[in-house]
């Protein structure tokens, strides 16, 4: 495996981890799986790759998709593991194993959408809503918690918008290209530094 790789598989999780530092509990953590003994060994996982520990983090991910076969975040991580140490064949059965996302979720999604066009914060929040609590563990649920979060900003509920982007942007460092485009370059910069995100 070469150095650079290695060095950008941890930069990526320490991106991840340092979104919620200080935070005792991790948000939405359904998103990760809704069986415990998954979470833990995602999180283990996810300190092992911290620590630089490949080999471990592997394993933990392993234990992660065999506690709950649906748990996409363990299946990218394992993929991008796999990539860094070059072995290509085995990084994209990893990707070909994370299920496929339900075909509703794609109408939902473009509701969503619809009623963000139309800025009407309260239905994006009630429809994001909908999707991160019937379909937690997909990447469209990380793209809506970002969508969710905006909505409560923009509703004026900064609290739950802080606890909610911060978990945003974790996810979306773990699975990357999960950040929705936001209606600007401002948006964005303002969203990204209330959220904390360097």
């Amino acid at each position: 495996m070469t150095s650079m790789r290695k060095i950008m598989l941890v930069i990526l999780v320490l991106a991840a981890t340092s979104a919620l530092a200080g935070d005792e509990d991790v948000p939405y953590q359904e998103i990760i799986s809704a069986d415990a003994d998954c979470r833990a060994y995602f999180w283990d996982g996810v300190d092992s790759l911290g620590d630089n520990k490949l080999t471990q983090a592997e394993k933990d991910f392993e234990n992660a998709v065999k506690e709950d076969d649906g748990c996409f975040l363990a299946y990218l991580l394992l993929s991008q593991i796999a990539h860094a140490e070059g072995k290509y064949e085995e990084s994209t059965a990893y990707l070909e194993s994370i299920p496929p996302e339900p075909p509703e979720l794609g109408a939902m999604y473009e509701d969503l959408a619809a009623a963000l066009r139309a800025d009407d914060f309260g239905v994006v929040a009630e429809k994001a809503g909908n999707i991160v609590t019937a379909y937690p563990q997909t990447i469209t649920a990380i793209a809506s918690l970002h969508l969710l979060g905006r909505a409560e900003y923009f509703m004026g509920h900064r609290a739950e918008a802080a606890t909610i982007l911060k978990a945003a942007y974790m996810y979306s460092a773990l699975a990357p290209g999960t950040v929705p485009a936001y209606a600007s370059k401002v948006e964005a910069e303002e969203l990204e530094k209330f959220a904390g995100v360097e």
